[in-house]
């Protein structure tokens, strides 16, 4: 079966045009989809560059996004590049883990906002971040 742009398929993916202005920001740099909903569930992803994080929600009866936690990290140094998600396997509790050019991962409790732990250590560098809640 040959693809026609523009036919509709079952796997085909939303198209989401919106802009969100970020006070002093400067550039943002990964975006990752929490891949643990239920089917039927907003879509929430998590956006992060330098000193901030942002998660939000697609509302499915919405053209746009909704940002529900804005987090300004304060360290001096922080500039976070990637982003990965994983859940508490007890709790079922959504965390993000955030990372840069400090050395240090954080780990954070998607619902509440609050720093959960620091990882940190002298291989803790690294461009990109693939986790499992079963470890």
């Amino acid at each position: 079966m040959a693809f026609k742009y523009g036919e509709k398929h079952e796997w085909e993916l939303p198209h989401l045009r919106e802009s969100y202005q970020v006070p002093d920001a400067g550039d943002l740099w990964s975006v990752k989809f929490y891949p643990y909903n239920k089917p039927g569930v907003d879509p929430i992803f998590a956006v992060v560059g330098g000193k901030h994080i942002l998660i939000c929600r697609v509302p499915q009866d919405s053209k746009g996004f909704e940002v529900i936690k804005s987090i300004l990290d304060e360290e001096a140094e922080a500039d976070h590049f990637a982003c990965a998600w994983t859940k508490d396997l007890e709790t079922g509790t959504p965390i993000l883990c955030v990372a840069g050019h400090t050395g240090k991962i954080l780990i954070i409790d998607a619902l509440t906002g609050e720093l959960q732990r620091v990882m940190e250590g002298p291989l803790m560098t690294s461009q990109s971040r693939q986790l499992t809640p079963k470890y």
